[in-house]
């Protein structure tokens, strides 16, 4: 049986997932505007870190938190149980599949599925059980494995044939009912398919909320309104997508949010448009000189450090992560 991925990767020393993790943090935190935080619901996937957990609870103050763990070996589950945090951390060890169901998703919640995976129709499904269920003034996030293999070296006679395979293989795990008829080989590659994997669960959300809204009367009808489309690799190419779940009736609530002032999200601008986290390798006394000039509409200019780290650290540096040596 092969092992779990923490037991190769520690979540919580990442620097692009860390400064993902924070953005999301700061992006829940409008929810205020809707319901005190310490009344929403977080559901994920807490690993044996716990890292979103701990940052949601503390910076947010989730009161009701659920983590959906698939490994149901014996050690593996002690393991786990170990390292849950706090009191308030519900663990369901079960497939998201089959533990969606089972949790109360008519209450505000905000659900980050944060698979390893690509897009398949597993993805689909638990993306249609959320919007099936929540509560207006939710949120839901999906990351996702965007990396395609390149075939670097590959003679040209074979190219073809390895990317044709790949593209049956990718319509088989995700459905044939849910790839769209236009899909070619180029869509496969690279921008494109990280593309192609974000309007597919896009897709399948409006779907189903389309289903839901049939039956309720306007003032009750749901919105999905997309806030993130963000690509970042630590090890591999991955895509997080995700939004707000509002009725109509709560719309004041949604524009009170101000989602639109974080530098990051989608609101009012492309929504296939990403925000690239790529977060520069600096030093604390490199980031202090860098931050004494920012914010800045302006270039930074740094002695030593190029205006590509510059830019891509100004972009964001308020997540950038910090990283201690602390005793436990």
């Amino acid at each position: 049986k092969p092992l779990p991925v923490f037991t190769s990767v520690d979540y919580t020393y990442r620097p692009n997932k860390t400064t993902e993790r924070s953005l999301l943090s700061d992006l829940m935190s409008r929810l205020a505007t809707f319901d005190p935080l310490p009344t929403y619901k977080y559901v994920g996937f807490g690993s044996l870190y716990f890292a979103d957990f701990k940052l949601f609870h503390r910076d947010l103050g989730f009161g009701r938190m659920v983590s959906m763990e698939i490994e149901n070996d014996p050690e593996t589950v002690i393991r786990i149980e170990r390292n849950i945090p706090f009191s308030c951390v519900e663990m369901i060890f079960d497939a998201s599949s089959a533990a969606l169901p089972k949790i109360d998703l008519a209450t505000k919640c905000c659900v980050w599925l944060d698979y390893e995976c690509k897009v398949n129709s597993d993805v689909l499904t638990d993306s249609t059980i959320i919007a099936d269920a929540v509560h207006s003034g939710s949120m839901l996030f999906i990351t996702i494995n965007v990396h395609q293999e390149s075939f670097t070296g590959v003679e040209a006679k074979y190219l073809a044939r390895l990317r044709k395979l790949s593209l049956i293989e990718f319509q088989e795990s995700v459905g044939p009912e849910n790839i769209p008829n236009e899909l070619v080989v180029q869509d496969m590659v690279g921008g494109r398919f990280a593309e192609l994997s974000r309007s597919l669960v896009d897709s399948k959300i409006r779907q189903a909320l389309m289903a839901r809204n049939s039956v309720l009367p306007e003032p009750e009808k749901f919105v999905y309104e997309q806030l993130v489309n963000i690509r970042y690799a630590d090890q591999a190419s991955m895509l997080t997508v995700g939004g707000i779940f509002y009725q109509n009736q709560d719309v004041e609530k949604f524009a009170a949010s101000k989602f639109e002032d974080l530098p990051f999200t989608t609101v009012n601008s492309n929504p296939t448009e990403p925000t690239e986290i790529s977060m520069p390798y600096l030093t604390q006394a490199e980031r202090f000189e860098l931050n004494k000039l920012l914010p800045t509409n302006s270039p930074v200019v740094v002695r030593g450090i190029t205006p590509e780290m510059s830019e891509a650290y100004g972009k964001l540096y308020r997540y950038y992560p910090n990283f201690v040596d602390a005793e436990p």
